[in-house]
């Protein structure tokens, strides 16, 4: 997770999204709270990934990622999606920076003092990052290493009859990348 928000400091939504909705779900962080809160698919089912140009070549990217995992028999991924506000002034503990209007421009990590500090590439899509016309988007599928084996065949039909539902998490290979795929795009504009 700190790989893909980084950096972290002005990062004002965080979701872990897998496509399911049962058991989905992460209560709102009281107002004023400082505690970092991750989101859940139920959370994010009315919202949006809008990025403008880039929204295309996100759903390619996102169709081979699960084509490769759906082959290697995983399932049970998720993608991370971190969203700032891509224009303005932020005010925080690093005091007031203007927010660059695309990732090639970097004086902005000039003004923050800190250490071991990974610089985004010099192009214009980050391996993790798109800008879109109102937000800044870190995007990056999490957790791919679990294969579809008999701890999952038993976990399904266990969450089956706890959520009285087959829309969880331990689902087969196939079905888990189709559903991902498809919940994630329909949210792409």
């Amino acid at each position: 997770m700190q790989s893909i928000f980084y950096p972290s400091h002005r990062i004002e939504e965080r979701y872990d999204v897998k496509g399911c909705l049962a058991g989905r779900y992460q209560k709102p962080r009281p107002p004023g709270s400082t505690v970092v809160t991750v989101y859940k698919d139920q959370n994010f089912v009315d919202q949006s990934l809008d990025l403008g140009t880039q929204g295309e070549w996100f759903i390619e990217q996102l169709k081979a990622d699960t084509l490769f995992m759906k082959e290697l028999g995983v399932q049970d991924y998720s993608l991370l999606i971190g969203r700032q506000i891509r224009h303005g002034k932020y005010t925080g503990k690093i005091g007031k920076i203007t927010f660059p209007k695309s990732l090639v421009d970097k004086s902005y990590l000039d003004e923050i003092n800190m250490s071991n500090r990974r610089l985004l590439p010099n192009c214009k899509n980050a391996l993790h990052i798109i800008d879109g016309p109102e937000y800044r988007y870190f995007l990056g599928i999490i957790d791919f290493f679990t294969l579809y084996e008999y701890r999952q065949r038993a976990g399904r039909v266990i969450k089956s009859i706890k959520l009285c539902c087959g829309d969880h998490s331990t689902i087969p290979p196939g079905p888990y990348a189709d559903r991902f795929l498809r919940f994630i795009t329909e949210r792409v504009k």
